[in-house]
């Protein structure tokens, strides 16, 4: 009922949506999925909630994540990792964790160098902006 997704607040309203579009989406072919997509969107520009669209992304990518046991990892180093060390961070963490392993890729230069992890509500962070930061607190004591 829209009248009720209204006066919802928006992290509600997106849960919401983002499960309707989920269950519409199972078992859909690419044909059917797009058609899908196209009316949810008609949807969203109807109803004015597409400033939402953000969330539900993210609402229906950790559906995704939940249906396919999947552990999203973002990783950031200071240049663009290369495939083959892509890789072994996906094994590594697939190991890790038992579970498939969605790895992004991205890019800070103002971390100098190494990485940082990200996952669930985890963070390993390896970088050397890090670690010169705690030398100098360090050193300030």
């Amino acid at each position: 009922n829209f009248e009720r997704i209204k006066i919802m607040k928006p992290a509600e309203q997106a849960t919401i949506l983002a499960k309707a579009v989920f269950l519409s989406l199972a078992d859909k072919d690419k044909q059917k999925a797009n058609k899908v997509v196209d009316n949810f969107i008609v949807y969203l520009k109807e109803h004015k909630l597409t400033p939402l669209l953000p969330k539900i992304i993210v609402a229906v990518k950790n559906l995704y994540y939940q249906a396919t046991d999947t552990v999203g990892v973002k990783v950031t180093a200071k240049d663009g990792l290369s495939t083959d060390v892509l890789d072994k961070l996906t094994a590594t963490m697939k190991k890790r964790l038992a579970k498939e392993i969605d790895l992004t890729n991205r890019v800070d230069e103002d971390i100098i160098g190494g990485v940082i992890l990200r996952y669930d509500d985890k963070m390993i962070d390896a970088s050397i902006k890090t670690k010169i930061n705690k030398l100098a607190k360090q050193l300030e004591n």
